[in-house]
Protein backbone atom coordinates (compact mmCIF):
# COMPACT_ATOMS: atom_id res chain seq x y z
CA UNK A 1 0.00 0.00 0.00
CA UNK A 2 1.05 3.82 -0.94
CA UNK A 3 1.03 5.30 2.08
CA UNK A 4 2.55 9.45 2.19
CA UNK A 5 5.39 9.10 4.86
CA UNK A 6 6.58 11.78 7.56
CA UNK A 7 9.34 12.05 4.85
CA UNK A 8 6.71 12.58 2.16
CA UNK A 9 6.10 15.25 3.48
CA UNK A 10 9.12 16.96 4.60
CA UNK A 11 9.95 16.28 0.74
CA UNK A 12 7.06 17.99 -0.14
CA UNK A 13 7.79 21.35 1.19
CA UNK A 14 10.41 22.24 -1.37
CA UNK A 15 9.50 20.14 -4.12
CA UNK A 16 6.61 22.78 -5.45
CA UNK A 17 8.66 23.31 -8.73
CA UNK A 18 9.00 19.92 -9.56
CA UNK A 19 5.49 19.48 -9.31
CA UNK A 20 4.63 22.56 -11.57
CA UNK A 21 7.17 20.94 -14.08
CA UNK A 22 4.94 17.00 -13.56
CA UNK A 23 1.71 18.80 -14.21
CA UNK A 24 2.57 20.44 -17.25
CA UNK A 25 3.72 17.48 -18.56
CA UNK A 26 0.22 16.06 -17.31
CA UNK A 27 -1.34 18.33 -18.43
CA UNK A 28 0.20 17.30 -22.35
CA UNK A 29 -0.70 13.59 -21.57
CA UNK A 30 -4.11 13.67 -20.29
CA UNK A 31 -5.50 17.13 -21.20
CA UNK A 32 -9.20 17.64 -22.48
CA UNK A 33 -9.60 17.12 -26.17
CA UNK A 34 -12.03 19.19 -28.41
CA UNK A 35 -12.22 17.94 -31.99
CA UNK A 36 -13.72 15.18 -33.67
CA UNK A 37 -11.29 13.90 -35.34
CA UNK A 38 -8.23 14.91 -33.84
CA UNK A 39 -8.62 14.15 -29.66
CA UNK A 40 -5.04 15.79 -29.28
CA UNK A 41 -5.06 19.61 -28.36
CA UNK A 42 -3.44 22.11 -30.94
CA UNK A 43 0.22 23.07 -30.05
CA UNK A 44 -1.44 26.67 -29.15
CA UNK A 45 -4.52 25.69 -27.24
CA UNK A 46 -1.63 23.30 -25.56
CA UNK A 47 0.37 26.16 -24.34
CA UNK A 48 -2.73 28.29 -23.50
CA UNK A 49 -3.86 25.54 -21.25
CA UNK A 50 0.15 25.13 -19.60
CA UNK A 51 0.19 29.31 -19.08
CA UNK A 52 -3.13 29.02 -17.64
CA UNK A 53 -1.59 25.89 -15.30
CA UNK A 54 1.13 27.69 -14.79
CA UNK A 55 -0.42 30.29 -12.87
CA UNK A 56 -3.00 28.57 -10.74
CA UNK A 57 0.28 26.43 -9.57
CA UNK A 58 2.34 29.31 -8.93
CA UNK A 59 -0.72 30.65 -6.78
CA UNK A 60 -0.79 27.35 -4.63
CA UNK A 61 0.86 28.31 -1.32
CA UNK A 62 0.39 24.91 0.58
CA UNK A 63 0.43 21.24 -0.05
CA UNK A 64 -1.46 17.91 1.43
CA UNK A 65 0.29 16.30 4.34
CA UNK A 66 -0.86 13.36 6.96
CA UNK A 67 -2.09 14.72 10.24
CA UNK A 68 -0.34 13.99 13.60
CA UNK A 69 -0.61 9.88 14.21
CA UNK A 70 -2.62 9.29 10.89
CA UNK A 71 -3.03 5.73 10.08
CA UNK A 72 -3.15 3.89 7.05
CA UNK A 73 -7.14 3.61 6.21
CA UNK A 74 -8.84 0.08 6.14
CA UNK A 75 -10.14 0.36 2.86
CA UNK A 76 -12.02 -3.42 2.02
CA UNK A 77 -11.40 -3.48 -1.77
CA UNK A 78 -8.65 -5.27 -4.35
CA UNK A 79 -7.32 -2.10 -5.31
CA UNK A 80 -8.24 1.79 -4.71
CA UNK A 81 -6.20 5.24 -4.86
CA UNK A 82 -6.79 8.51 -2.87
CA UNK A 83 -5.40 11.38 -5.62
CA UNK A 84 -5.48 15.35 -4.99
CA UNK A 85 -6.92 16.29 -8.51
CA UNK A 86 -5.23 19.64 -8.07
CA UNK A 87 -1.75 18.37 -7.99
CA UNK A 88 -2.14 14.49 -9.28
CA UNK A 89 -0.12 13.42 -6.43
CA UNK A 90 -1.45 10.23 -5.23
CA UNK A 91 -2.34 10.38 -1.38
CA UNK A 92 -2.91 6.46 -0.72
CA UNK A 93 -3.53 3.51 -2.70
CA UNK A 94 -3.39 0.05 -2.95
CA UNK A 95 -2.53 -1.68 -6.08
CA UNK A 96 -3.18 1.59 -8.30
CA UNK A 97 -1.40 0.46 -11.47
CA UNK A 98 -2.90 -3.09 -11.60
CA UNK A 99 -4.95 -3.67 -14.71
CA UNK A 100 -8.52 -4.18 -14.18
CA UNK A 101 -11.94 -4.76 -15.77
CA UNK A 102 -13.44 -1.44 -15.15
CA UNK A 103 -17.37 -2.72 -16.02
CA UNK A 104 -18.95 0.83 -16.45
CA UNK A 105 -16.54 3.40 -14.89
CA UNK A 106 -15.70 3.09 -18.75
CA UNK A 107 -18.63 5.21 -19.60
CA UNK A 108 -16.51 8.27 -18.65
CA UNK A 109 -13.95 7.73 -21.51
CA UNK A 110 -17.77 7.55 -23.62
CA UNK A 111 -18.93 10.83 -22.27
CA UNK A 112 -15.49 12.00 -22.82
CA UNK A 113 -15.50 10.73 -26.56
CA UNK A 114 -19.45 11.73 -27.30
CA UNK A 115 -19.01 15.75 -25.80
CA UNK A 116 -15.97 15.96 -28.15
CA UNK A 117 -17.23 14.26 -31.69
CA UNK A 118 -21.23 15.16 -31.35
CA UNK A 119 -23.34 17.83 -31.08
CA UNK A 120 -25.19 18.29 -27.42
CA UNK A 121 -28.20 19.52 -29.38
CA UNK A 122 -28.58 16.75 -32.02
CA UNK A 123 -31.16 14.40 -31.97
CA UNK A 124 -30.42 10.42 -32.43
CA UNK A 125 -32.81 8.13 -33.51
CA UNK A 126 -32.63 5.04 -31.65
CA UNK A 127 -32.03 1.71 -33.21
CA UNK A 128 -33.27 -1.76 -32.37
CA UNK A 129 -30.48 -2.38 -30.68
CA UNK A 130 -29.85 -0.36 -27.76
CA UNK A 131 -33.17 -1.69 -25.86
CA UNK A 132 -31.95 -5.26 -26.32
CA UNK A 133 -28.81 -4.40 -23.92
CA UNK A 134 -28.60 -6.52 -21.11
CA UNK A 135 -27.81 -4.78 -17.87
CA UNK A 136 -28.46 -0.98 -16.09
CA UNK A 137 -31.03 0.51 -18.64
CA UNK A 138 -32.94 4.12 -18.81
CA UNK A 139 -35.65 2.50 -21.00
CA UNK A 140 -35.10 3.62 -24.52
CA UNK A 141 -37.32 2.72 -27.37
CA UNK A 142 -36.90 1.75 -30.81
CA UNK A 143 -37.61 4.12 -33.11
CA UNK A 144 -37.04 7.09 -29.87
CA UNK A 145 -35.90 10.51 -30.68
CA UNK A 146 -34.08 12.00 -28.84
CA UNK A 147 -30.94 14.63 -28.14
CA UNK A 148 -27.37 13.89 -27.13
CA UNK A 149 -27.56 15.76 -24.35
CA UNK A 150 -29.83 13.71 -22.64
CA UNK A 151 -28.07 10.67 -23.76
CA UNK A 152 -25.37 11.60 -21.62
CA UNK A 153 -27.53 12.50 -18.53
CA UNK A 154 -28.79 9.30 -19.03
CA UNK A 155 -24.87 7.12 -19.17
CA UNK A 156 -23.67 9.28 -16.74
CA UNK A 157 -26.89 9.71 -13.87
CA UNK A 158 -28.33 6.10 -14.49
CA UNK A 159 -25.18 4.17 -16.11
CA UNK A 160 -27.80 3.10 -18.68
CA UNK A 161 -25.90 0.53 -21.07
CA UNK A 162 -28.78 1.65 -23.35
CA UNK A 163 -27.70 4.94 -23.96
CA UNK A 164 -24.10 4.44 -24.22
CA UNK A 165 -24.46 2.07 -27.26
CA UNK A 166 -27.28 4.73 -28.84
CA UNK A 167 -24.32 7.77 -28.09
CA UNK A 168 -22.11 5.07 -30.41
CA UNK A 169 -23.99 4.08 -32.75
CA UNK A 170 -24.76 7.41 -34.13
CA UNK A 171 -21.16 8.54 -34.11
CA UNK A 172 -20.92 5.88 -36.72
CA UNK A 173 -24.48 6.95 -38.47
CA UNK A 174 -24.84 2.74 -38.73
CA UNK A 175 -26.91 1.05 -36.60
CA UNK A 176 -25.78 -1.65 -34.55
CA UNK A 177 -21.98 -0.27 -35.63
CA UNK A 178 -20.48 0.48 -32.27
CA UNK A 179 -17.24 -0.29 -33.08
CA UNK A 180 -16.09 2.79 -34.88
CA UNK A 181 -17.46 4.85 -31.54
CA UNK A 182 -14.84 2.55 -29.41
CA UNK A 183 -12.19 3.20 -31.88
CA UNK A 184 -12.30 6.84 -31.21
CA UNK A 185 -12.47 5.95 -27.37
CA UNK A 186 -9.27 3.69 -27.47
CA UNK A 187 -7.64 7.15 -29.61
CA UNK A 188 -8.82 9.31 -26.89
CA UNK A 189 -6.54 6.48 -24.43
CA UNK A 190 -3.47 6.42 -26.60
CA UNK A 191 -3.30 10.07 -27.31
CA UNK A 192 -3.82 10.87 -23.74
CA UNK A 193 -1.27 8.60 -22.68
CA UNK A 194 -3.45 6.00 -21.07
CA UNK A 195 -0.91 3.36 -21.98
CA UNK A 196 -3.25 0.53 -19.56
CA UNK A 197 -6.48 1.37 -20.49
CA UNK A 198 -7.76 -0.30 -23.52
CA UNK A 199 -12.33 -0.36 -24.24
CA UNK A 200 -13.99 -2.99 -25.48
CA UNK A 201 -17.28 -1.15 -26.03
CA UNK A 202 -19.05 1.63 -24.97
CA UNK A 203 -20.74 0.62 -21.85
CA UNK A 204 -17.96 -1.30 -20.12
CA UNK A 205 -19.93 -5.16 -20.39
CA UNK A 206 -16.64 -6.53 -22.27
CA UNK A 207 -14.47 -7.27 -19.15
CA UNK A 208 -11.80 -9.53 -20.85
CA UNK A 209 -10.89 -6.56 -23.49
CA UNK A 210 -12.09 -3.38 -21.11
CA UNK A 211 -9.36 -2.65 -19.22
CA UNK A 212 -7.33 0.16 -17.12
CA UNK A 213 -5.79 0.22 -13.90
CA UNK A 214 -7.33 2.67 -10.64
CA UNK A 215 -4.37 5.69 -11.66
CA UNK A 216 -5.65 5.50 -14.54
CA UNK A 217 -9.60 5.58 -14.10
CA UNK A 218 -8.95 8.47 -11.36
CA UNK A 219 -6.78 10.84 -14.21
CA UNK A 220 -9.95 9.99 -16.66
CA UNK A 221 -11.98 11.11 -13.73
CA UNK A 222 -9.92 14.56 -13.49
CA UNK A 223 -10.51 14.87 -17.71
CA UNK A 224 -14.12 15.03 -16.88
CA UNK A 225 -14.50 16.97 -13.96
CA UNK A 226 -12.71 19.53 -16.00
CA UNK A 227 -15.69 19.52 -18.45
CA UNK A 228 -18.59 21.95 -17.01
CA UNK A 229 -21.51 20.34 -19.06
CA UNK A 230 -20.19 16.57 -17.67
CA UNK A 231 -18.70 17.79 -14.24
CA UNK A 232 -22.31 19.06 -13.61
CA UNK A 233 -24.27 15.90 -14.86
CA UNK A 234 -21.98 13.80 -12.65
CA UNK A 235 -23.02 15.74 -9.51
CA UNK A 236 -27.07 15.46 -10.44
CA UNK A 237 -28.83 13.18 -7.68
CA UNK A 238 -31.76 12.50 -9.76
CA UNK A 239 -33.68 14.01 -12.86
CA UNK A 240 -36.08 13.44 -15.59
CA UNK A 241 -35.38 13.47 -19.48
CA UNK A 242 -37.54 13.08 -22.39
CA UNK A 243 -37.84 12.16 -25.68
CA UNK A 244 -37.19 15.12 -28.56
CA UNK A 245 -41.33 15.47 -28.99
CA UNK A 246 -42.05 15.21 -25.12
CA UNK A 247 -44.04 11.98 -25.45
CA UNK A 248 -41.81 9.97 -23.31
CA UNK A 249 -39.95 10.51 -20.14
CA UNK A 250 -36.92 8.46 -18.56
CA UNK A 251 -36.70 8.83 -15.02
CA UNK A 252 -32.86 9.07 -13.80
CA UNK A 253 -31.78 8.63 -9.92
CA UNK A 254 -27.85 8.62 -9.61
CA UNK A 255 -26.27 5.19 -8.79
CA UNK A 256 -23.79 6.96 -6.85
CA UNK A 257 -24.97 6.55 -3.31
CA UNK A 258 -22.92 9.18 -1.90
CA UNK A 259 -25.36 12.17 -3.52
CA UNK A 260 -28.63 10.55 -2.61
CA UNK A 261 -29.56 12.20 0.52
CA UNK A 262 -31.84 9.57 2.34
CA UNK A 263 -28.41 6.85 1.13
CA UNK A 264 -26.87 6.08 5.15
CA UNK A 265 -23.44 7.11 2.68
CA UNK A 266 -24.63 10.30 1.92
CA UNK A 267 -21.82 12.52 1.85
CA UNK A 268 -23.27 16.81 1.10
CA UNK A 269 -18.83 17.50 -0.28
CA UNK A 270 -19.00 14.34 -2.69
CA UNK A 271 -19.43 14.80 -6.69
CA UNK A 272 -20.36 11.81 -8.90
CA UNK A 273 -18.20 10.61 -10.77
CA UNK A 274 -19.46 6.74 -12.15
CA UNK A 275 -20.15 3.39 -10.82
CA UNK A 276 -19.74 0.18 -11.72
CA UNK A 277 -20.18 -3.12 -11.39
CA UNK A 278 -19.93 -6.70 -13.55
CA UNK A 279 -19.35 -10.22 -12.02
CA UNK A 280 -15.37 -9.72 -13.19
CA UNK A 281 -15.21 -6.36 -12.06
CA UNK A 282 -16.89 -6.31 -8.91
CA UNK A 283 -18.18 -3.22 -7.38
CA UNK A 284 -16.17 -0.08 -7.89
CA UNK A 285 -16.64 3.29 -8.03
CA UNK A 286 -14.91 6.48 -8.86
CA UNK A 287 -15.89 9.30 -7.09
CA UNK A 288 -14.70 12.92 -6.30
CA UNK A 289 -14.91 15.03 -3.13
CA UNK A 290 -14.67 18.75 -2.31
CA UNK A 291 -12.18 18.94 0.93
CA UNK A 292 -11.13 22.66 1.68
CA UNK A 293 -9.74 23.89 -1.71
CA UNK A 294 -9.14 20.70 -3.10
CA UNK A 295 -10.88 18.28 -4.71
CA UNK A 296 -9.52 14.77 -4.15
CA UNK A 297 -10.57 11.94 -6.25
CA UNK A 298 -11.49 8.52 -4.80
CA UNK A 299 -11.32 4.84 -7.10
CA UNK A 300 -12.49 1.81 -5.19
CA UNK A 301 -12.25 -1.14 -7.29
CA UNK A 302 -13.72 -4.85 -6.72
CA UNK A 303 -14.69 -4.50 -3.38
CA UNK A 304 -14.19 -7.80 -1.12
CA UNK A 305 -17.80 -7.53 0.01
CA UNK A 306 -20.49 -8.16 -2.72
CA UNK A 307 -23.21 -6.01 -2.41
CA UNK A 308 -25.16 -3.46 -4.07
CA UNK A 309 -23.89 -0.54 -1.48
CA UNK A 310 -19.95 -1.80 -0.59
CA UNK A 311 -18.58 0.40 -3.07
CA UNK A 312 -20.41 3.42 -1.48
CA UNK A 313 -19.57 2.22 2.09
CA UNK A 314 -16.17 1.91 1.30
CA UNK A 315 -15.90 5.06 -1.01
CA UNK A 316 -17.71 7.09 2.42
CA UNK A 317 -14.84 5.28 4.80
CA UNK A 318 -12.23 6.70 2.10
CA UNK A 319 -13.39 10.07 2.31
CA UNK A 320 -14.28 10.36 6.06
CA UNK A 321 -10.69 9.19 6.19
CA UNK A 322 -9.51 12.13 4.47
CA UNK A 323 -11.29 14.74 6.36
CA UNK A 324 -9.74 13.41 9.56
CA UNK A 325 -6.32 12.22 8.18
CA UNK A 326 -5.20 15.13 5.94
CA UNK A 327 -4.02 18.40 6.68
CA UNK A 328 -2.85 21.32 4.40
CA UNK A 329 1.14 22.98 4.74
CA UNK A 330 2.21 26.45 3.63
CA UNK A 331 5.35 25.77 1.41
Amino acid sequence: MRFVSSEDTRRLAYSKLLGVGLLLLSVVLISPRDFKNSLVATTSSTVKKNIALTEQLDSLTQYLTLAPNARKPRIYSKQFVLLDATTAEVIVSEGADTSVPIASTTKMATALVAVAALPLDKVVTVSNKPPLIQGSKIGLRSGEKITVRSLIQGLLIYSGNDAAFALAENYSDIPGDYLKFVKEMNEFATKNHLINTVYGDPAGLDDLTGRSTPRELANVARLLLQDEFLSKIVATPETTITSSDGMISHQLKNTNRLLIADSPYYLPNAIGVKTGFTLDAGHSMVAAYKWRDRILIGVIMNTIESTNTASAEEMNKLFRWADSSLNLKDY
